[in-house]
């Protein structure tokens, strides 16, 4: 034991910190380290009513979307385990996290969950189980229920 890397997909802020909390237990419990793949944002242009009807967040001028940095992430991480790594990548989707992920990893993500449309972070998870990685998907709303 001691050798294998746990991966925690960064989300928001919020989210990572939760699904940090839940990878250094198991990190805690198997002797292992823990690496956290930021996916660099990506920006698009789409209009309001095809966002609507595609279901697209829309940035609201007043309170834009943060993007989440590596140093934001850092800062983070500094109060979980200083030494862990970070793994950058284009987009958040299957195809851009298998180069950073060796095969069979156990991925960790911390998302909302819909019952009918899958969240992007529910589609993440999906693609990568699909693909033969171990996915550890913690809803949004399990993690505010045990806050309160």
């Amino acid at each position: 034991m001691g050798g294998q890397v746990i991966y925690v997909l960064a989300t928001t802020l919020e989210e990572t910190e939760h699904a940090l909390a839940l990878a250094q237990g198991l990190t805690k419990a198997t002797h292992d380290r823990f690496a956290v793949i930021v996916p660099l944002p990506e920006r698009i242009t789409v209009s309001s009513a095809r966002a609507h009807v595609s279901g697209v967040a829309v940035e609201d001028a007043e309170h834009p979307d943060p993007a989440l940095t590596v140093a934001d992430v850092r800062a983070l991480i500094d109060r979980f385990d200083p030494s862990s790594q970070i793994l950058v990548t284009r987009g958040v989707d299957a195809a851009n996290l298998r180069p950073v992920l060796p095969p069979g990893a156990t991925v960790v993500i911390c998302g909302p969950m819909h019952r009918f449309f899958e969240t992007p972070e529910q589609r993440v998870a999906r693609q990568l189980s699909n693909r033969g990685f171990d996915v550890v998907f913690l809803s949004k709303a399990d993690t505010q229920r045990h806050a309160a």
